[in-house]
Formats: structure tokens, sequence, C-alpha cells
């Protein structure tokens, strides 16, 4: 399966859409169902079976304890831009219908080859700021 950027890893069976809380891109994980919906549902792991090859020891202490700060740290930085990029081309696609620039720094709206307006890929941090750049946290509480 995949994953959305709010740290959900996204799998389907028989064709229907399941959100797996915590599971990253490429791991195979045995999972609890949490709710169901018509046209999805949600659950939680509850074993990694095969963890996903771009799989790294989160830098933060508190990351998979419920802090929901950053879904996305027990992936390895380089998968997070790809995984991200990914996400954008998706949403994007059919506006831009899969053109990129000539040197691929951008997608294409409209346009020929290189022409029409543009919106950048996802551009990484500097070196050593992996952890630093980041604009946005979410954090969960629980009763």
């Amino acid at each position: 399966g995949g994953s959305r950027g709010s740290g959900m890893g996204i799998s389907r069976v028989d064709g229907f859409v399941v959100f797996v809380e915590a599971a990253l891109p490429g791991s195979v994980v045995r999972g609890r169902v949490t709710e169901v919906k018509p046209d999805f549902a949600s659950a939680r792991v509850l074993e990694v079976i095969t963890p996903s090859p771009d799989a790294v020891t989160a830098p933060c202490p508190l990351a998979g304890n419920g802090c929901g700060g950053c879904k996305l740290q027990g992936l390895d930085y380089a998968a997070q831009l790809r995984h991200k990029d990914e996400q954008v081309a998706k949403i994007f696609r059919p506006l831009t219908n899969g053109k990129h620039s000539p040197d691929g720094s951008r997608f294409i709206l409209g346009g020929g080859e290189g022409g029409g307006a543009g919106i950048r890929r996802i551009l990484p941090a500097a070196e050593g700021e992996t952890l630093r750049y980041r604009a946005r946290m979410d954090f969960s509480f629980g009763a």
C-alpha cells in the first residue's frame, strides 16, 4: 500500500480502501479495523510483519508514542521526499497530464513542453536541517 501525508498507510482489501494509522509505505502489517464507513475503513497497526525497506529509527524519542507531531519520522528522509512528491503529483495530475519542466524541477500546468505555469516539486531541507524545517505539528491528546 501507499501512504497519505497524514501518516496513515493506505491499503486495499478486495478494492475497499483501508487507512492504517502509523503504517509506513512498503510495510506489511497486521491491523485491527477501528471504524468502517461506506467508502473506507480505518485501522491501527497491531504488528509489523515486514518493515518498509525505507524504515529508519525515528530521531525523536516521542515518535510513535502518541505524540503525532512528525508522523513520517520513521521513514528515511529521501523516502519522505519521494512520498511527498508523489502526493503532490497525484493531486495535480489532472491539471498537468504528468508533464514536467525539462529539468524536472516543476510540474507544468497547461502550455507545451516547459511552457505554462509551474508548480515546484518538493524541495529538500538544507543538509543537516531535516528536523528543523517543520512548520506544522499535530498533537494528539486523549483522556
